[in-house]
């Protein structure tokens, strides 16, 4: 399940970036100024450049290479629960499927 669900998650980050580089370099140009921040009532309160919409893959990297580093080592993990050596791989699996479905 969890090589299923990385894969999906490989495919949504390379989907990320091609709509991200469609946006900026597509047929179709992006003004030279383009809303970064709403108000409650929708309407665009801070403005910037088109090319501040490549942070958005690249936090979506990041995050992705973070949780996939933490899940390496399941051994390093702080459980609230009490951990005796019968329950410790059962918190260890519910942990990476929580990170997995993150």
């Amino acid at each position: 399940m969890r090589k299923a669900l990385e894969i999906v998650s490989l495919a949504v980050l390379a989907a990320m970036l091609i709509v991200t580089a469609l946006a900026l370099f597509g047929p179709t140009r992006l003004p030279d100024r383009i809303p970064t921040h709403f108000d409650l009532l929708g309407q665009p309160d801070r403005w910037g450049p088109p090319r501040i919409l490549l942070l958005f893959p690249v936090i979506a990297a990041v995050l992705y290479l973070l949780m996939t580093w933490v899940s390496r080592y399941p051994a390093a993990f702080n459980f609230p629960a009490q951990s005796v050596p019968s329950n410790r791989r059962r918190l260890e699996e519910l942990t990476l499927n929580m990170i997995a479905w993150a």
